[in-house]
């Protein structure tokens, strides 16, 4: 870079490394992520004529192909809000986009462990992993243990998301939503 230029003295790595760093942060966000659970669960195994779930599978669909903004799936316990986030998920995984899908308790663990003694990796850059993954979901939002931590955690998660995000969040006793 030329004397001057914003990025002048800013060490950049070549190709190859970054490469090499996108590979270890997939193969992070695969350690990370439930994904391998449920690679079953795509648009073509999800049935759209249950009643009450067809608006949300179109949405979901049209989601898939062009992620932008936020996606949140709301409802009470099985009517396939997860099926619908990973059916999300696998879709844009599949066309080479990074994505982090995780249950939120299992997240917070993840978080959690960095701070063990034994710990390979250091809160920040866990944090900074999840914080910038392209495409992150975060599923059954509301079931974590609500201490001061984990909300504390998970609003500075959502407050700083400016990519696209999927929440699945099972609506609270006495809330009455439509389905998903």
């Amino acid at each position: 870079m030329p004397y001057g230029h914003p990025r002048f003295a800013e060490l950049i790595p070549c190709a190859c490394k970054q490469a090499e760093q996108q590979q270890r942060r997939q193969g992070t966000l695969e350690q990370l992520s439930n994904l391998a659970d449920v690679r079953s669960l795509t648009f073509a195994a999800f049935n759209p004529d249950v009643p009450g779930v067809r608006k949300a599978y179109l949405r979901a669909r049209e989601f898939a192909q062009q992620p932008q903004g936020w996606l949140l799936l709301f409802g009470p316990y099985g009517v396939g809000k997860t099926h619908l986030a990973a059916a999300v998920a696998n879709a844009v995984l599949a066309g080479g986009t990074q994505v982090l899908f995780t249950v939120v308790p299992d997240l917070l663990d993840h978080l959690r462990a960095t701070f063990g003694p034994n710990s390979e990796v250091g809160y920040d850059e866990r944090f900074e992993l999840v914080r910038t993954v392209p495409l992150l979901v975060l599923d059954d939002l509301g079931t974590e243990s609500a201490t001061a931590w984990a909300r504390e955690k998970l609003y500075q998660l959502l407050n700083h998301r400016r990519t696209f995000s999927i929440l699945a969040a099972i609506a609270p006793p006495g809330l009455h939503a439509p389905p998903v």
